[in-house]
């Protein structure tokens, strides 16, 4: 690896500029870096306008952050907020510090670093950093010493190590689960999904989710995955020029005739009928 010396530190770093393309989305890179540190290394105070994430690797960082200060060890990592200052420095240690830090900058900033854990006021995590994460920052740096030019590559290894980063919560409120299950169906209801797959994806059995969807809702899971499809049917009947085939296919039915009975139960006419009515 080719390595830059200054008086502090040894450092390589790859550096990102986005267009007009990256700045559609929510989270771009900026850049990505990694050091080995010197004993007298510090850095700060200084802000940025963008989000850093900084990973310990080996060795210890003493991290201060408004009138606080922590130090962190291998596994831990720490956060510069945007326009916070910050300075962080090498702590005595067996081994020399060594970071990785990925620099990025979006509208999904702020809701992103609340996931992975972090906050304006504790903006460090400790022991987050798992055996499979670090090997993954360990490819990141090697990929940024090649030839790092692939903009979308660049785009998989950073959401990678968002979603290594932000902790699995397995459990939740009751209420949480109606919610989940509600998004889930109001997400993918036009797609042949079941409430089978409702409850795998909140994690619960399926007579158990619809006994909490009734009782939360006024309606079994089945009734409000219909609902959508039936309303969503309507409007491409009333308002298109779909054919009935391919509205069925549209709204997750597998072929005319489900849909024909289900649209037929639902509205009490058949959708040919309901179509030509209506574009009459």
């Amino acid at each position: 690896m080719l390595w830059t010396e200054n008086p502090i530190e040894w450092y390589h770093t790859w550096r990102y500029v986005p267009d007009a393309f990256d700045k559609l989305g929510g989270l771009w890179p900026l850049h990505l870096g990694h050091n080995i540190a010197k004993s007298h290394y510090t850095n700060g105070p200084r802000q940025t306008t963008y989000a850093d994430i900084h990973v310990v690797m080996e060795g210890r960082v003493r991290f201060q952050h408004g009138d606080q200060t922590v130090v962190l060890d291998a596994g831990d990592l720490f956060c510069k907020y945007p326009d916070t200052p910050y300075t962080y420095a090498a702590e005595p240690s067996d081994v020399p510090l060594r970071m990785i830090w990925l620099a990025f900058d979006g509208p999904q900033v702020w809701p992103l670093l609340g996931m992975i854990g972090f906050a304006p006021e504790r903006p460090y995590q400790r022991q987050s950093v798992d055996q499979e994460c670090s090997i993954l920052l360990q490819q990141m740096v090697r990929w940024s010493h090649g030839e790092a030019t692939e903009r979308m590559m660049m785009y998989s290894w950073m959401y990678r190590l968002f979603h290594k980063l932000i902790p699995v919560r397995h459990s939740g409120s009751v209420a949480d689960w109606v919610q989940r299950g509600i998004d889930y169906m109001q997400a993918n209801f036009m797609e042949s999904i079941g409430v089978s797959d409702v409850a795998d994806y909140i994690g619960v059995h399926r007579t158990y989710l619809t006994r909490l969807f009734t009782k939360a809702i006024g309606m079994p899971p089945t009734a409000y995955l219909c609902k959508l499809r039936m309303e969503q049917a309507m409007y491409y009947l009333r308002e298109t020029q779909l054919t009935v085939t391919a509205i069925a296919h549209s709204v997750g039915y597998p072929d005319i005739y489900t849909f024909t009975r289900a649209f037929s139960r639902y509205y009490g006419m058949s959708p040919r009928h309901f179509k030509t009515y209506n574009h009459n």
